[in-house]
């Protein structure tokens, strides 16, 4: 480099650091990008990590996700080296003196740590590519029941490694334009209805509160009216004479109208809150937004009008004001696989230097057991998740199961698909086919699960935005994720399956509308 700039004495030779991101669109979101300093950002972040970092123009910060969560934590220091040169811009020999003195000296670079994430590349991949094959808009999160994230994908995305050359003006103009917005960490940014799929932590309460039991008769007609006013099933005919247990796995409306009026807004309040609705997860990442379980308090706050009582029916089916984002709903979920046990996620595993040594590590952590007695005075019977439990576990394998024909051979899940409505519809507009409407008016799709059912290692929570239903939408994501976790880490189990014939319903599978 020397002689090129002998050479070329009117050439400026400038090195830098470009981030690589392998995986390229896949994870953009949690893995971040980044980007140069702004002027703006240059005192801030100066005066902000004063005395361990030191900003100049020019430098490349982590913008978003991990590379700005962790900026503090892995980033080095530059150095800097003097070189004295003659008039024509040529180094000089050693024995030149230094005509600034002695107090001019170089500066060793000094070298930034590494992180450790809980990220497991093959289900990353294997969730990047359920989603993209079968182009999906939305987020899918999965988790160890320990809360390590293994599998973080929002989509459509972007590739971070065009930020970190610069991005042109026309490519930050067409992610930004997106209506899909790639950007946008839609696994705790995007909060939405979580419709049937809020059905298990209804049926928590209303088991708890002994408003019903297991083997509860309720009946379940096409239509529920309540003040003259007629609230529709998930199905034309209804479901019938049903228990808790038919309820959930058939994912009846008017069961759960039942149990949001026999409850009311602040019982599911006291009770669901508990499992992390409503509250941010304290995920590492900037931006989650908190998502919102309503109770009467906060309607006469925030509304500054009294609760209706024909709220408390749009609540029990996870609709009106509620909430959640992708990973509230796995930790949620993961609370019930693990009867009670409401664990924190988290994506960093641990931070170590350039030899190797620990700097920082983080450890699984549970933030609360619900079948101990709360501060508000809540707490839930382990029978009680049990019950919940195997009604979700026929969801996934029961003869009229909504998620029933994405079975894993060898492998129990348990869980519950659900739709958000992304606009009101009249009555007459209800049942009509959801894929006949434009994109953007289709429901979205969830489907949660966790495996195996008794004793769970990994909680899946997948958002398939105008996907039109949770059945057909998110539940084969799920199903794919699953599968290659057991594959990668228990392959007996599916080998050993496979090997015995696998009964499967003859039927297509029917897609509920609502479901």
């Amino acid at each position: 480099m020397k002689m090129i700039r002998l050479d070329n004495p009117g050439l400026e030779i400038r090195e830098s650091i470009v981030r690589h991101y392998p995986l390229k669109q896949n994870g953009a979101q949690a893995f971040g990008y980044v980007g140069e300093i702004s002027k703006r950002e240059l005192p801030l972040y100066n005066d902000l990590y004063k005395g361990t970092l030191k900003f100049e123009q020019g430098d490349l910060i982590g913008k978003s996700g991990l590379e700005q969560t962790l900026e503090k934590s892995i980033r080095g220091n530059d150095g800097m080296s003097f070189i004295q040169v003659d008039a024509h811009g040529r180094e000089t020999s050693g024995q030149t003196p230094n005509v600034y003195g002695e107090k001019i000296q170089d500066q060793d670079a000094q070298h930034g740590n590494n992180a450790v994430l809980t990220i497991d590349r093959d289900l990353q991949e294997a969730a990047y590519k359920a989603m993209t094959d079968n182009q999906r808009i939305g987020a899918a999160v999965a988790m160890k029941s320990n809360g390590e994230i293994l599998a973080w994908v929002n989509t459509p995305s972007f590739d971070p490694n065009e930020f970190s050359t610069g991005i042109t003006t026309q490519t930050w103009s067409k992610l930004v334009s997106d209506p899909f917005k790639p950007l946008r960490n839609k696994v705790i940014q995007d909060f939405t209805s979580p419709g049937s799929a809020f059905k298990p932590m209804v049926a928590l309460a209303a088991l708890q509160e002994k408003v019903v039991t297991p083997t509860t008769i309720v009946a379940s007609p096409s239509v529920y009216y309540f003040s003259r006013r007629p609230y529709h099933d998930s199905i034309k005919g209804g479901h019938g004479n049903i228990t808790l247990y038919d309820a959930i796995e058939q994912s009846s409306n008017v069961f759960f109208y039942k149990m949001g009026v026999a409850l009311g807004v602040d019982k599911m309040y006291d009770y669901i809150s508990l499992m992390g609705f409503g509250s941010k997860t304290g995920i590492e990442l900037a931006r989650e937004a908190s998502g919102l379980m309503p109770n009467s308090a906060w309607k006469k706050s925030e509304k500054g009008e009294e609760w209706q009582p024909g709220e408390n029916l749009s609540t029990g089916i996870g609709q009106g004001f509620v909430v959640a984002t992708p990973l509230q709903m796995a930790v949620a979920y993961n609370s019930i696989g693990l009867e009670g046990k409401v664990v924190k996620p988290f994506l960093i595993r641990k931070i170590i230097d350039q030899d190797g040594r620990v700097m920082n590590e983080n450890f699984p952590s549970i933030l609360r057991d619900m079948t101990e007695r709360q501060p508000n005075g809540v707490q839930i019977s382990k029978e009680n998740f049990k019950i919940v439990k195997e009604a979700m576990r026929r969801v996934a394998n029961g003869s009229r199961g909504t998620a029933r024909f994405w079975k894993i051979p060898g492998v129990e899940m348990a869980g519950k698909t659900g739709t958000a409505q992304v606009m009101g519809f009249s009555a007459d507009q209800i049942f009509p086919s959801c894929t006949a409407r434009p994109l953007q008016q289709r429901h979205h799709g969830w489907y949660i699960a966790f495996a195996p059912v008794d004793n769970p290692e990994i909680t899946v929570a997948v958002l398939a935005e105008h996907s039109c239903h949770g059945n057909t939408g998110a539940a084969p994501i799920v199903r794919d994720i699953i599968q290659a976790y057991f594959k990668k880490n228990h392959p007996e189990v599916i080998e050993n399956a496979l090997k015995k014939p696998l009964k499967r319903p003859s039927e297509p599978a029917q897609t509920t509308e609502g479901e």
